[in-house]
């Protein structure tokens, strides 16, 4: 008698060491579903990076700033001989206050089967530039190069700029401001040559101009101003706010956000003049990315993240079947379930990017878990069980899209879920006698 427990024993347990190794196998067509995700996830950034590149790049503004360029009187003593020279030097100059509001037309342009978020952009810029005190910084006046003073705005992708720029500078100066730039601020933007009037009473100038600009996905800035301020609203109600400084107040809301910010030079690590170096003022930019919550692929990836999860619940619900149905299932049948959960992914994710995320899952697991039905009905010959396993299928498939649809408590209310299916199969099978599943369950 203790020989036949034991074989029983040892046959139950082949079976679930059987049933680990398929689970483990299965791994590997679940790399492939993965790859394949994130395989068609790069071809859709491909396809939003050169729709951009034709439309607008994401655009980073660094401006405005001056440059002045001015010499300095170098001497050198070298035995006994005196020696002396002009060094060519630039002083960068950072606008005292700058203000900038803008408004973000959202577009969307698709390719096959991808889309790239654009926008159009109208930017008004103003402020104020105010001359240092010259002689304390170690620079003499009558040295500065007055005729060659310019005016600078970063933009990295010039391709975006859609009407020429005017600049209001002072009171009477209308200027056009052309390609190239000066200084080491920005690699790429427009200027202008501005004149300065250096008596005590016109150490401050005004200035004011406006950008229409593309772009695709993300606009930021640098606060170059002692104080800058920024203005933006959008019709686009999903923003993800980015770049060193979030807003002081922001509003989002179904048909658009607004947001501002208020930074301060001191706020920010570099300062409001310097001489010749450079200082990497991107380090400080911020702005907003106009991008969806979840991209589709992003969701497949995370559904994908379940499927060992899905494949040992559905196989430890047929093992039960198999122990307390006093039926068989073979390890080749306990494969076709398996390949079945894993062509779910699959569908979904093929179907997902023509019908979007929802209606796929739905089409998805509504022909996945047909299948396994159908496939199980032939061989569980009983309405009650077929009826149960049902049940359990939909109540697994819904539990994963409920998580898929939350970011802030999905680990949460996954934990929970997996907790309660471990509590329902430790409670179900705790009269089971392991060493005599047979005579147990007569």
């Amino acid at each position: 008698m203790k020989k036949i427990k034991q074989r029983r024993f040892s046959s139950t347990t082949i079976k679930a060491f059987t049933i680990v190794v398929l689970v483990l196998l299965f791994i590997i067509p679940n790399d492939m579903v993965v790859q394949l995700i994130q395989e068609r996830e790069h071809n859709e950034l491909e396809v939003k990076k050169d729709i951009g590149s034709k439309w607008g790049a994401p655009q980073l503004i660094s401006g405005p700033y001056l440059i002045i360029p001015y010499q300095k009187k170098e001497k050198l003593e070298q035995n006994g001989k005196k020696t002396e020279w002009l060094s060519h030097h630039y002083l960068n100059i950072l606008p005292e206050m700058l203000n900038i509001t803008g408004k973000l037309n959202p577009i969307i342009r698709k390719r096959g089967i991808y889309k790239a978020i654009l926008y159009d952009a109208v930017l008004n810029y103003s402020g104020s530039f105010e001359l240092p005190d010259f002689k304390k910084m170690g620079i003499d006046p009558k040295l500065i190069d007055w005729n060659n003073v310019t005016f600078n705005v970063g933009i990295t992708d010039m391709g975006g700029i859609k009407e020429h720029l005017q600049l209001n500078w002072g009171i009477t100066q209308n200027i056009h401001l052309e390609p190239g730039i000066k200084g080491t601020i920005a690699p790429k933007g427009v200027s202008a040559i501005v004149a300065i009037k250096t008596g005590e009473n016109r150490k401050t100038t005004d200035f004011d101009f406006t950008v229409k600009l593309q772009g695709s996905e993300s606009i930021f800035f640098t606060p170059l101003g002692k104080t800058t301020k920024v203005a933006l609203h959008s019709s686009w109600n999903s923003p993800s706010f980015q770049g060193r400084f979030i807003p002081d107040s922001r509003e989002v809301s179904p048909t658009g956000f607004s947001a501002k910010w208020e930074i301060l030079n001191v706020n920010r690590e570099f300062p409001q003049q310097w001489i010749d170096k450079t200082h990497k003022v991107s380090c400080s930019k911020f702005g907003v990315s106009l991008l969806e919550p979840i991209g589709q692929y992003q969701k497949n990836i995370r559904a994908v993240k379940y499927s060992l999860l899905i494949i040992v619940l559905i196989f430890l619900v047929y093992f039960f079947y198999e122990i307390l149905g006093q039926f068989r299932i073979h390890p080749i049948q306990y494969s076709f379930i398996g390949l079945a959960l894993i062509m779910f992914f699959v569908l979904l994710l093929s179907i997902s990017e023509q019908l979007g995320f929802d209606i796929a899952y739905l089409i998805a697991a509504f022909a996945t878990g047909g299948t396994i039905l159908v496939y199980s009905a032939t061989w569980l010959g009983n309405k009650k069980k077929l009826m149960m396993l049902t049940s359990f299928l939909v109540t697994i498939y819904g539990f994963i899209y409920v998580v898929l649809q939350l970011e802030d408590y999905a680990l949460l209310v996954g934990s929970i879920g997996l907790f309660i299916a471990l509590f329902n199969i430790m409670y179900f099978s705790r009269k089971i006698d392991w060493y005599n599943i047979n005579s147990s369950n007569r």
